[in-house]
């Protein structure tokens, strides 16, 4: 229930919007044998994640229904923890090891990706490799058996799942030195053969990629060939030490500590294990032993992940060390449980528990402070109360009067829970890439005022202080499905807007009061200083701003179209394969061409770009034209999409010679992204791009020509030197 609260501030990606649709293609039909792109390039070995997506798309629930998927597994995950540490070790072990893994990266959960979904296969197959591992385990072969399973299937959601599989390779290879009993020979080897067969269909597809045969759904050229690549994975940690503050890079490796794990289950069996165990019977011994073997297994398991975890410290993605903390919050049970019979209960729990909870309030507020302004009263008095009944629960179950300590635990848990997930919320929200619940307000305004579809509301939304990845696609699709077209409202109709520019306030929740200064919102700093100009002497007019969630949005009407365009935009799409415009059509008395650009070494077909031109003759010599620039490196506002090629033309411009003399006209000062430290769009102009302009020629024009004076390329998400040359194309008009 708590979980669900997070929705209204998840946010929507270009990355997530391209899995969405090929999840939709699989759920048609249509044969997928590779999983999402790896930010090094290449792909994870296998489809499963789309199965995943494609599930709740299929049964009809729609793309809401895959962050509840999301909530659902992570709450499948939490139950497999406190089941198997209930029953194995004990309420206090379980307890604590359910508290230390409430401590998950709940920022995957807003984003979407499919990390999202790996704590439920990482506690499974954490269980599954204990048990393996226990000589005292009846179906050690099985467990072994479904371990590799889970990891084969793990994989496929993301690469940290490769060292969870690694460590149960060398944990069989170091049996010995770790006084551990080892598998039989044969059973090993048919849990490695399992694991291969679940990557055996993305094997099939990527030698199919390789002989230029591919199978099933189409990516781009690189995705087949291109491996995953460590230097470019340096080079953006580079990249993204070079932008970040030092203030948020540190914010962000602190917050990744898990300190809620290790330190006070250290301190507190130091300072509250005076206590002397007690033999106990057997199932007390079997106990130990098992709490004994999960310590040596997970110890290693959490040293194989801490490559993944270093990542997570160097690289912007932090959702590289969901996998490696999982396996430390396990580690950090296992050891309580190892040393349960030591400890000094009455003293140990209620002082770690709520130690540890006043710890993360201050963590969290030296790190984000004001996060505690955020906090839901609803939700927390919801999980007071859901404590309370769970202490009931104890009370009214135990054979014998339970402790205060026993009833303080469970009523603590459900807090703490609690209170991390509303950390996250509270956290994340401010950041500048808006939640669905704004993009559902902005795309619900827009709609009611103009009837726009999507795709002709994509290309005339400019988006300001907004992060590069954002697409509104799935939302604003659903409201236009489940709107009809409205009549537009007075003030709107009688503005004409040509468009809107939405500004995001990203720490100035009162969009209210920030609806009085529009002009100042605009020009923000980095917009297209074109645009910046048009709008200082009027050739921009801006209309009457609206609030929408966090959206300021401020219609605009061009005014100089001879100029300027008619509209434009700055945001993205996953990327489709066909992304060229289709063209003008042949009429009569018109001169059409397309004019192809490919700056790429290896020019493939996802490289080209395309300038379409449409002349119509007007009186006495003057002519209306029509250009239309399209095609893949100009349609991306991230250089983490397509990482294969995209380009940002310096200069584009249109050309025709009259009579021995060159009419010349600028379309833009620079067309496609523009990356810089803020990583927002404010700068970017992106394709489709059009423009309309008359041009004097005295006469039809001898030569048109398109071109642009230079440009840069971007490969796997640097930018190459030096710039690409001008380049220009020319075509004869014939009579």
């Amino acid at each position: 229930m708590t979980l669900q609260t997070l929705f209204g501030v998840c946010r929507f990606s270009i990355f997530l919007a391209r899995d969405l649709d090929r999840a939709r293609l699989l759920s048609a039909g249509h044969l997928i044998l590779f999983g999402p792109e790896a930010s090094g390039g290449g792909h994870l070995p296998g489809s499963f994640y789309y199965f995943l997506l494609a599930a709740p798309l299929r049964l009809g629930f729609g793309w809401k229904a895959t962050w509840q998927l999301q909530i659902a597994m992570m709450s499948g995950a939490y139950s497999a923890l406190w089941i198997f540490f209930r029953r194995r070790f004990g309420l206090f072990p379980a307890c604590y090891a359910l508290f230390c893994a409430s401590f998950f990266n709940f920022a995957t959960l807003l984003y979407g990706y499919n990390a999202g979904y790996t704590p439920l296969f990482t506690v499974a197959a954490l269980i599954l490799l204990c048990r393996a591992f226990d000589s005292d385990c009846e179906g050690r072969g099985a467990a072994w058996l479904g371990f590799c399973v889970i990891c084969g299937l793990g994989i496929q959601l993301h690469y940290t799942f490769l060292q969870v599989f690694l460590s149960g390779v060398i944990l069989q290879a170091s049996s010995p030195s770790l006084k551990l009993r080892p598998l039989p020979l044969r059973k090993f080897s048919a849990g490695l053969l399992s694991f291969l067969l679940m990557l055996l269909p993305y094997a099939v597809w990527l030698a199919g990629a390789r002989l230029s045969r591919p199978i099933g759904q189409q990516v781009l050229p690189f995705t087949g060939t291109q491996a995953v690549n460590v230097r470019i994975i340096a080079a953006h940690a580079r990249f993204v030490l070079g932008w970040l503050p030092a203030s948020v890079l540190a914010r962000r490796d602190l917050g990744l500590i898990p300190f809620e794990a290790l330190l006070p289950a250290a301190a507190a069996i130091l300072f509250c294990a005076t206590q002397q165990p007690e033999l106990g019977d057997e199932a007390d011994a079997a106990r130990r032993s098992l709490a004994e073997t999960c310590v040596k297994v997970l110890a290693v398991a959490s040293a194989a992940t801490l490559f993944s975890f270093g990542l997570a410290l160097a690289l912007m993605p932090i959702r590289y060390a969901d996998t490696p903390r999982l396996c430390l919050d396990l580690l950090a049970g296992a050891v309580l449980a190892r040393h349960d019979a030591r400890l000094r209960r009455g003293a140990f729990y209620p002082v770690t528990l709520a130690g540890v909870c006043l710890l993360t309030a201050a963590w969290h507020g030296i790190l984000w402070p004001g996060w505690m302004r955020a906090l839901d009263f609803r939700q927390t008095a919801f999980a007071v109360v859901l404590g309370a009944m769970l202490a009931l629960v104890v009370y009214l179950n135990r054979t014998a009067p339970p402790s205060f300590t026993e009833l303080f635990t469970v009523l603590l848990v459900p807090l703490v829970l609690s209170l991390a997930v509303q950390d996250a919320s509270a956290t994340y929200a401010r950041y500048d890439f808006p939640g669905v619940s704004d993009l559902e307000a902005m795309s619900r305004e827009i709609y009611a005022r103009t009837g726009w579809s999507y795709d002709e509301a994509r290309v005339r939304i400019f988006y300001v202080n907004v992060r590069d990845v954002l697409t509104p696609a799935y939302v604003y699709r659903d409201i236009e499905a489940r709107a009809r077209p409205p009549a537009p409202r007075t003030a709107a109709a009688k503005f004409g807007a040509d468009g809107y520019f939405a500004a995001f306030l990203a720490d100035d929740p009162d969009a209210e009061s920030a609806i009085l200064r529009p002009r100042d919102l605009v020009l923000s700093p980095g917009i297209v200083p074109m645009l910046a100009d048009a709008i200082k002497r009027g050739s921009i007019q801006l209309g009457t701003p609206a609030a929408a969630g966090r959206f300021v949005l401020i219609p605009y009407k061009v005014m100089d179209t001879e100029h300027l365009p008619r509209y434009f935009h700055n945001s993205s799409e996953g990327y489709a394969l066909d992304a060229l415009a289709p063209g003008f059509p042949e009429a009569p008395g018109q001169r059409t061409f397309r004019f192809l650009f490919n700056d790429c070494p290896q020019h493939a077909a996802a490289c080209d770009v395309a300038a379409d031109v449409r002349l119509r003759p007007r009186k006495r010599g003057h002519w209306n034209v029509d250009v239309v620039f399209s095609g893949q490196p100009l349609t991306q506002a991230s250089d983490g999409v397509n990482m294969m090629w995209l380009e940002t033309l310096s200069h584009p411009y249109f050309s025709a010679a009259c009579r021995g003399r060159e009419r010349r006209v600028l379309l833009a000062d620079s067309l496609g992204i523009h990356p810089s430290r803020s990583r927002n769009m404010n700068g970017d102009l992106l394709g489709p791009y059009a423009r309309s302009f008359d041009v004097d020629c005295g006469g039809p024009p001898q030569f048109v020509t398109v071109g642009y004076e230079s440009a840069t390329a971007f490969v796997m998400t640097r930018a190459l030197e030096p710039r690409l040359k001008a380049r220009a194309l020319s075509a004869r008009m014939n009579p």
